[in-house]
């Protein structure tokens, strides 16, 4: 778990290819085309290939990935998705 002092969030991606932010508090899980993130403001999830982590700050929760980014998604927690509806 990566501690995060700060509630803000900022988020830049420089042409596709090269994704930093801040507020990451946790890695839940990576591969070449997907990365899970837990952030200060609910789920990440970043959608790509060659996905590549690159820098991770335990103190501040700064993170860095480099790759082909296609597309990024956010779950709000104790979202449980459109599946959980059909299984009740």
């Amino acid at each position: 778990m990566i501690e995060n002092k700060s509630q803000n969030q900022i988020l830049t991606i420089e042409n596709r290819k090269v994704f930093a932010m801040t507020g990451v508090t946790d890695i839940e899980s990576s591969n070449d085309s997907v990365v899970r993130l837990g952030t200060n403001l609910g789920k990440l999830i970043i959608y790509g290939s060659s996905l590549s982590i690159g820098k991770i700050s335990v103190d501040t929760g700064e993170f860095t990935l480099t790759g082909n980014i296609d597309k990024l998604e956010y779950k709000n927690s104790g979202s449980k998705g459109k599946l959980a509806s059909v299984f009740k």
